[in-house]
C-alpha cells in the first residue's frame, strides 16, 4: 500500500523566479527535490526549464468580479428615451427651424409690406410646435405655412417616439452597463481594482508582466494587492471597485458566502475571461520516472469525463460545506435590480428638476431684462 504526504509550501507561493534563476513556492519545491510532484501548476515557458508537467485540468480563465448592474438614476429617466446625439440634433433643429422661419417672414415682409416676426418669437414658435402647443394663428404667407407643415410632421414623429420610449423606460427601468472585460473596467471613471496578493506570485504575475496588450498593462499598472478575498468583496460592495480572480474561484466564493437561499447575489462575474495557459496540470521534477505513467492515467480519466465530474463535485461539496459552516442564507440585503418596480414620484424626479431649472432660467432672464431696460413696459400677447 502506497503512502504519501501532502503540504503547502512555506512561502505560500505558486512560484516566481528569483534573480539567481531559482524558483520559489511550488515550482521551487520541485526544483530542489523537496517535493516529488505538485498537484496544481500552470505550465509556462520559463517553468519548463526546471520542471515537467502533465495535463489534468481545463484552463480556468481570469475574470472580473463587480457589483451587478444597478438601476439607472431616476433623474435620468426623462432623457433616456433618446441617445445623446439625437437630443443634440433635435435642439439644433429647433433653433435652425426658428431662424429659417424668421428669415422667410422678414423677406416676405420686405416685399409685401406685411408685419415681420421677431427672432425670439420665431424660436419660441418652434418650441411650441414640438411641445404640441403651437399658436392658434399660423403664419400668413404660403412659404412659411409649407415650412410649418413639414415641421409639424417631423415633430409628430419625434414626440411620438419619445412618448412611447418614455413609457417603456418608466415601466421597465434600465440598468447600468455591466463590467464584462478589462476594457470595461479601465474605461470607468474613478474605478479601482485589486487581486489577492498570492496570485502575484504565480501565473497572473507572469501574464501581467509579459503581455503586449495596452489595456492589460493599464490594469497591472493600477492593480492593488489584497490580503484576502473578504477585503475585496467589502470593497466591491462599497462601489466603484472590482476583484480580478479566476472564474471558478469567484463562483465558489460567491455561491458559498454571498448568495441567498433563492440564488440571489449582489455580485457579478464577467462574461469575458482571459485564458492564460492551455491547461493546468501536475508538476514533476526533470526526469521523474513516474511522470509518463501518471500522465497516461490522467489522460484516460480526462477522456472519460471523470476528472471534469470530480472537479464539479468537489466545488459543489466545498460550497455546501462553506454555507453550512457560515449559515449563509437569506441575509443578502443588497441585490440591485431584483425588486419589483412600481411607478412612483421618484421616477418623475427628472421632470420636476427640469421644471425647477426652467423656473431659475426664467427668473434670471427677468432680472437681466430689468437691469438692461429698467423703464421698459411689458407687452402682453
Amino acid at each position: 500500500m502506497l503512502s504519501y504526504e501532502t503540504y503547502a509550501p512555506w512561502t505560500q507561493q505558486f512560484g516566481v523566479r528569483t534573480e539567481g534563476g531559482n524558483w520559489t513556492g511550488l515550482v521551487g519545491a520541485i526544483q530542489f527535490n523537496i517535493a516529488d510532484f505538485s498537484t496544481i501548476v500552470a505550465p509556462t515557458r520559463e517553468r519548463f526549464e526546471v520542471i515537467d508537467t502533465t495535463r489534468v485540468y481545463l484552463s480556468d480563465v481570469l475574470s472580473v468580479v463587480s457589483l451587478k448592474p444597478d438601476l439607472i438614476p431616476q433623474y435620468l429617466v426623462i432623457v433616456k428615451p433618446f441617445a445623446g446625439d439625437v437630443w443634440m440634433y433635435l435642439v439644433v433643429s429647433i433653433f435652425i427651424w426658428g431662424i429659417t422661419l424668421w428669415l422667410f417672414q422678414k423677406i416676405w415682409a420686405s416685399y409685401s409690406g406685411g408685419s415681420a416676426m421677431s427672432l425670439s418669437r420665431a424660436i419660441f414658435y418652434s418650441w411650441a410646435v414640438i411641445l404640441d402647443d403651437p399658436p392658434l394663428k399660423p403664419p400668413q404667407n404660403t412659404t412659411a405655412r409649407i415650412l410649418l407643415g413639414f415641421w409639424l410632421i417631423a415633430t409628430f414623429v419625434a414626440t411620438t417616439g419619445f412618448r412611447s420610449a418614455l413609457v417603456a423606460h418608466l415601466g421597465v427601468q434600465g440598468k447600468t452597463k455591466p463590467i464584462d472585460s478589462f476594457k470595461d473596467m479601465v474605461g470607468k471613471k474613478n474605478y479601482k481594482w485589486g487581486i489577492e496578493a498570492y496570485y502575484l506570485t504565480g501565473l497572473p504575475l507572469i501574464y501581467f508582466q509579459t503581455t503586449a496588450d495596452p489595456v492589460v498593462k493599464e490594469v497591472y499598472k493600477h492593480i492593488e494587492p489584497l490580503e484576502n478575498n473578504e477585503i475585496a468583496f467589502e470593497k466591491i460592495m462599497k462601489g466603484n471597485y472590482a476583484l480580478i480572480t479566476f472564474e471558478l474561484r469567484a463562483h465558489t466564493i460567491i455561491n458559498s458566502y454571498y448568495t441567498d437561499d433563492y440564488g440571489n447575489t449582489p455580485y457579478y462575474v464577467s462574461k469575458e475571461g482571459y485564458s492564460l495557459v492551455p491547461y493546468f496540470g501536475w508538476g514533476y521534477g526533470k526526469g521523474t520516472p513516474f511522470r509518463d505513467r501518471f500522465g497516461m492515467i490522467q489522460a484516460r480519466l480526462g477522456e472519460a469525463g471523470i476528472i471534469d465530474y470530480w472537479t464539479k463535485d468537489v466545488i459543489a461539496l466545498r460550497v455546501r460545506t462553506n454555507r453550512k459552516e457560515t449559515n449563509t442564507g437569506t441575509s443578502i440585503n443588497r441585490i440591485p435590480g431584483e425588486q419589483t418596480i412600481k411607478l412612483r414620484v421618484i421616477h418623475l424626479v427628472g421632470v420636476f428638476l427640469l421644471f425647477l431649472l426652467g423656473s431659475v432660467v426664467a427668473f434670471l432672464v427677468f432680472l437681466g431684462e430689468r437691469i438692461v431696460s429698467p423703464n421698459s413696459k411689458t407687452s402682453h400677447m
